[in-house]
């Protein structure tokens, strides 16, 4: 038996999936996500809008402050009809999506190993999907979209 319950803890950790998914609820849950991105460096988002800071103000603000603290860069894809309000003072890494890619108050950001898909309407929704390949591939849209769709 000594011998058996090594051999099988190996292969029990060598088919480990490395993948890792969280749903956070309501406006506590969608905070914790955006305390989780201040450990990270970077942050490349889809999608933005203004919904935190519309919705929760003095949090939006205080998280900012935290970030621009910690010298975290924010890359930001907006919605077309929130482009006016990314200004380059406010927002020097940001550009803005055609309307076609404008709906339903959603966002996405990638940070780290994570990708969260944010529902931000009537009811708070954040799905956290941790996964060093799936992160890496929405950083190549986020840089596809950038380079060759997103206006300046």
């Amino acid at each position: 038996v000594s011998k058996v319950i090594p051999q099988i803890q190996e292969i029990y950790n060598s088919k480990k999936n490395d993948l890792f998914a969280e749903i956070f609820k309501g406006p506590e849950g969608m905070k914790a996500v955006w305390d989780d991105i201040l450990n990270y460096d970077a942050i490349y988002w889809i999608g933005s809008g203004m919904y935190v800071p519309d919705k929760f103000p003095a949090y939006w603000n205080d998280w900012n402050k935290r970030r621009l603290k910690k010298k975290i860069k924010s890359f930001h894809l907006c919605r077309h009809e929130k482009r006016k309000f990314f200004t380059k003072k406010l927002f020097p890494d940001s550009r803005s999506l055609p309307i076609e890619f404008s709906g339903n108050p959603t966002a996405i950001a990638i940070y780290g190993n994570k990708v969260a898909q944010m529902l931000l309407g009537e009811h708070l929704n954040v799905f956290v999907i941790e996964s060093k390949e799936l992160a890496e591939n929405y950083k190549k849209y986020h840089k596809y979209l950038w380079d060759n769709i997103a206006k300046a």
